[in-house]
């Protein structure tokens, strides 16, 4: 090959590599720039969102928000997964274009009647409805009632159809640090411990050796401590709720206290938190089965 093809060769390839980057510089400063969802969106003040309704042609949910607490068919439901909705459909930059054309809109299925109809209403009166479609690999299509324009908006969360999806299923939420004691019933065999100023733990009114540093690591389950649903009516039947195995009450700094009874079924286990069932699995149910002896300094 002579030195005029290699020149050329390389020529082309230099061409190549900045085209490249010219692409990638425009569409990074094309995402800047606030196109017609972005100055859409900019209008709805998301931060006081208080109700979400989300429809197919065989589905209605909605979620409300009712003194600071987000509720759905009479259930509490998961903050977490409601403010990560609400969060994609405002994002910072503008999102790419995706259709325009009405083909094109129904083939990303973002019209009501192929995708997810989302409206999402605020305590300003003001209403902004979604269609969401369909996802690849980086994004998801959606557009805004009225506009004829699907936009690619990347890391959407899952919209869950069944009621139950967004359900809160939390158990207790307590940080080890504000437990200040703990007590324990089983089988008529009850025992406390509580924590002293130095942060140790102690079994009260009892002269015994504590292993301050198993009671700590057993404060630790309270936090985070989630089910894998809510119990009703029909699940209840198979547990006998009139004789709970053990019964924990955690209290913290400041007088809270939470009651947490465990029931033992065939397959599965109950907690009852108030006046709310937890199913939780049988591991997790062995992490809150223990004895007192777990708690006292071996010699």
């Amino acid at each position: 090959m002579n030195q005029k093809k290699l020149l050329n060769l390389a020529l082309i390839f230099f061409i190549g590599v900045v085209l490249l980057i010219a692409r990638n510089y425009w569409q990074q400063w094309q995402q800047k720039q606030p196109n017609q969802y972005l100055q859409t969106i900019s209008k709805f003040n998301s931060d006081k969102t208080n109700s979400i309704t989300i429809e197919t042609k065989s589905v209605k949910l909605e979620l409300t928000k009712q003194d600071n607490t987000w509720k759905i068919a009479s259930q509490s439901a998961d903050k977490a997964k409601v403010e990560e909705l609400i969060k994609a459909f405002f994002p910072k930059n503008s999102p790419i274009l995706l259709a325009e054309s009405k083909e094109q809109l129904e083939n990303f299925a973002t019209t009501a009647d192929y995708g997810k109809t989302v409206t999402l209403k605020n305590l300003d009166n003001q209403e902004l409805t979604f269609f969401v479609g369909k996802e690849n690999e980086t994004n998801t299509g959606v557009a805004i009632k009225d506009q004829n324009k699907a936009y690619g908006i990347r890391n959407f969360p899952i919209i869950y159809l069944e009621p139950s999806q967004w359900y809160d299923l939390t158990i207790s939420q307590i940080p080890p640090v504000n437990i200040e004691k703990i007590v324990y019933e089983k089988n008529q065999q009850n025992f406390s411990v509580i924590k002293n100023d130095q942060n140790e733990w102690n079994f009260e009114g009892e002269e015994l050796k504590t292993n301050s540093d198993a009671v700590a690591e057993f404060s630790k389950k309270f936090d985070n401590f989630n089910a894998q649903e809510i119990a009703f009516e029909k699940k209840l039947t198979e547990f006998n709720l009139n004789l709970p195995q053990f019964i924990i009450t955690v209290k913290e700094k400041g007088g809270n206290e939470t009651r947490l009874e465990f029931f033992q079924g065939n397959f599965d286990w109950l907690v009852k938190v108030q006046d709310k069932y937890f199913v939780i699995a049988k591991t997790d149910a062995e992490k809150f089965n223990i004895t007192k002896d777990k708690f006292i300094m071996a010699e």
